[in-house]
C-alpha cells in the first residue's frame, strides 16, 4: 500500500550521518541487544542516504544509497565503506547486535531472513551525554524531488544471556 510505515523520514540535506537533522535515536536499555528493522526503500531518489547505525562519537552502520538509479548497501565507519550487494526489491531488513563496547552489523534482503553479516565487528566508543545509541536516519547529498523512506517497524531485543 502507499501508507506510511511505522515511520517516515523525509530526508534532509546533509554531507553525512553526524550532520542529519532528522536522525532518530534510542538509548540502550541493555549492555547486549539486537536492534531490527524493517525498511521500505520505494520513496528514496537519487543521493539519498537511509538505514540503521551506532549514533555515537565515530559513527558506523549500515546503509542503502541511491546511485544512478540503484539502490546498493554498504558498512559504513567514518569514511570508510565497506560495499555490500546492490538491493534489487524495495524491501529489506537491517539489523545491528550489540555486545559490550562491540557493534556487528547484519542485513537480509527479503523479509523472511536469512540473515548476512557485513564487515567485520566495530568498537563502539561511548561519548556524550546520552551514550551511544542504535539509530534510524534517512538523509540527501542531493537537491531533488521529495524522497521518503519508511521505516515499517523496529524490533529491540535484549541478549539477556550475555548481560551482567
Amino acid at each position: 500500500s502507499d501508507l506510511p510505515g511505522f515511520l517516515r523520514l523525509i530526508p534532509m540535506k546533509a554531507d553525512n550521518l553526524l550532520d542529519a537533522r532528522n536522525t532518530l535515536t534510542q538509548r540502550m536499555q541493555d549492555k547486549s541487544l539486537e536492534f531490527t528493522v524493517r525498511v521500505d526503500l520505494k520513496g528514496m531518489r537519487e543521493g539519498v542516504h537511509a538505514g540503521i547505525a551506532m549514533f555515537e562519537k565515530a559513527d558506523s552502520g549500515l546503509q542503502v544509497v541511491e546511485t544512478d538509479g540503484k539502490w546498493q548497501l554498504s558498512l559504513f565507519r567514518g569514511s570508510e565503506h565497506v560495499q555490500g550487494p546492490e538491493v534489487i526489491n524495495n524491501i529489506l531488513l537491517l539489523r545491528l547486535s550489540v555486545r559490550g563496547d562491540q557493534v556487528t552489523y547484519f542485513y537480509s534482503l527479503s523479509d523472511r531472513g536469512p540473515f548476512q553479516q557485513l564487515g567485520g565487528t566495530v568498537p563502539i566508543t561511548f561519548s556524550w551525554g546520552a551514550g551511544a545509541r542504535p539509530s534510524l536516519f534517512a538523509y540527501t547529498t542531493e537537491a531533488g524531488p521529495k524522497a521518503w523512506v519508511d521505516f515499517d517497524w523496529v524490533h529491540y531485543r535484549p541478549l539477556a544471556s550475555l548481560a551482567p
